[in-house]
């Protein structure tokens, strides 16, 4: 299977794992070894500014809402378009940075788009493949709008313009149960 760093998977109707039921994975990493993204359309009710409180004596001017990357724990990671500040390429513009000199840096400076994330979506060797073999998950075309910009309704968003193929015509996303052995 080609990699698919740098794409978005969008959790399938059918997928009920309360983790990625609707969710929009920005893939981040994808190899031999395993898979790492980050789910930008879970917003949270937390503002960088109150979680930044913990991590330096300096406020930050960024009013930005903090985003549960996944059910894995990690750092706070910062997804963004700004190349000096950058610990991993991802694709196109888009940049990945979990070093805290890095996120410090961004922080400080207020640099936008940018969205910060804690938590992430991890996959073991081939797990990932293997779900994908069970159409747990679509793959969309990332971009800079639609990974620091978009989130409320973002997973009907996508399911609508880039699966329309996927479904059958005339079928309204809206109407489609979660668990599909319901019909």
């Amino acid at each position: 299977m080609p990699s698919l760093k740098g794409q978005l998977l969008i959790a399938a109707p059918g997928l009920v794992d309360p983790n990625f039921a609707q969710a929009v994975v920005f893939m981040v990493q994808h190899n031999r070894e395993g898979a790492m993204g980050l789910i930008i359309n879970r917003a949270t009710e937390t503002p960088l500014a109150e979680v930044w409180e913990q991590f330096s004596e300096e406020p930050t001017k960024l009013e930005l809402l903090l985003h549960s990357g996944g059910p894995c724990e990690g750092p706070l990671m910062v997804l963004h378009t700004h190349r000096p500040l950058a610990d991993l390429h991802v694709t196109g513009p888009l940049h990945f940075s979990s070093s805290e000199d890095h996120v410090r840096s961004l922080v400080s400076e207020g640099v936008t788009p940018a969205k910060y994330i804690v938590g992430y979506a991890g996959w073991g060797p081939g797990q990932l493949e293997y779900e994908m073999k069970e159409n747990a998950w679509l793959v969309a075309p990332a971009t800079v709008e639609l990974v620091l910009q978009s989130t409320e309704g973002l997973w009907q968003t996508l399911l609508e313009n880039f699966a329309l193929p996927l479904r059958p015509a005339g079928l309204d996303a809206a109407i489609v149960p979660e668990d599909p052995s319901v019909n």
